[in-house]
């Protein structure tokens, strides 16, 4: 029978990690429960139990600790916008370096500012802004627009419909490095939440005086938990370095395999719902529009319409038009 999961190096970043980290803090609870009810327990079968469980709890929550991370959900509106405007700041200042001054004067400035410009995604004239308020946010972003402003090719759709046409050893050493990218940002996460339930100890112990054994005094607990918020931001930033060298990896993946995505048939099959003769003749970015719009939203555009229809709403709305033709054909005749 097979595992459903591998041990080596990936395991370790995206589930032993993160898990040990809430798997040490939240022993306590465990032992103060096992106390309660006589159950006695060893601290190391706790531990290792409750690193199995918590590192599988941050791996399936994964898409929502990144849409924190870059700022897309969870954020309170203040905090958002004040990160926000510091990005847009950011921006403005790696800006100011990167002119044809700072070129001549210090080259090598001059190229340090200019690869920061790529951490920002493109605005519809092709320049650098921060849409997001975090760098996370804005880097992920910056590679996954990238796609899409070269080629006409949504990434986010595109991606796993390509990672299932690539060959077993590019998948395994594409997984290596995110899982790495993957696991700084587990981690952070989990000094982050431990952080709160060392709070959460301080004010049981400190305030309802419960007994609550094997932890620190109440200060020393807030202590541990200021040091964890601390260690918990030290590696969001060193992360970015991470994802930065992932998403130079994504890009080039669909520079060199797009091709690898077969959207021929799906192209023909649209074009003979919107009466396209000429579908599979369209530029190669109007080809992969039409395939995402059909095949994600279940939505097509004939040629010369201005909006989207389903395949159903398109079959109703050339039926209305004939009847419309008709109609106005036999009022000209009458009014004759």
């Amino acid at each position: 029978m097979k595992l459903p999961f591998d041990f080596g190096p990936k395991l370790v970043f995206r589930l032993g990690l993160p898990g040990l980290v809430l798997g040490i803090t939240t022993a306590p609870l465990v032992f103060a429960f096992a106390h309660a009810i006589n159950v006695e327990v060893d601290r190391l079968e706790v531990i290792a139990i409750s690193t199995v469980l918590w590192g599988w709890a941050i791996s399936m929550a994964d898409m929502p600790i990144y849409m924190l991370y870059e700022g897309r959900r969870f954020l309170p509106r203040p905090l958002a916008r004040w990160s926000k405007r510091l990005e847009q700041r950011r921006l403005e200042a790696i800006k100011a370096h990167v002119n044809d001054e700072m070129a001549s004067k210090d080259p090598l400035r001059y190229l340090e500012e200019s690869i920061k410009l790529l951490g920002f995604p493109l605005n519809e004239d092709g320049e650098p802004e921060a849409r997001f308020p975090t760098r996370l946010g804005n880097l992920i972003t910056a590679y996954e627009t990238y796609t899409f402003a070269k080629y006409g090719l949504d990434a986010v759709f595109y991606w796993p419909r390509l990672w299932a046409v690539l060959d077993k050893d590019l998948r395994e050493e594409i997984d290596n490095q995110q899982a790495v990218a993957d696991s700084s940002i587990y981690i952070s996460f989990s000094l982050l939440l431990s952080a709160a339930i060392l709070v959460c100890y301080a004010i049981l112990n400190g305030i309802f005086r419960s007994r609550l054994g094997g932890v620190q005094s109440p200060g020393g607990l807030l202590l541990s938990s200021a040091g964890c918020m601390l260690v918990a931001f030290a590696i969001y930033r060193v992360s970015l370095f991470a994802h930065s060298q992932f998403g130079e990896l994504f890009k080039g993946i669909f520079d060199q395999h797009k091709k690898k995505v077969l959207i021929e048939d799906a192209v023909e099959k649209i074009g003979s719902l919107t009466g396209d003769g000429d579908a599979l003749k369209r530029p190669e970015a109007e080809r992969y529009l039409m395939v995402s719009r059909y095949l994600r939203w279940h939505r097509i555009r004939p040629p010369g319409e201005a909006r989207n229809y389903t395949p159903e709403e398109w079959k109703r709305e050339l039926r209305l038009r004939e009847e419309a033709v008709k109609a106005s054909k036999v009022m000209v005749r009458g009014s004759r």
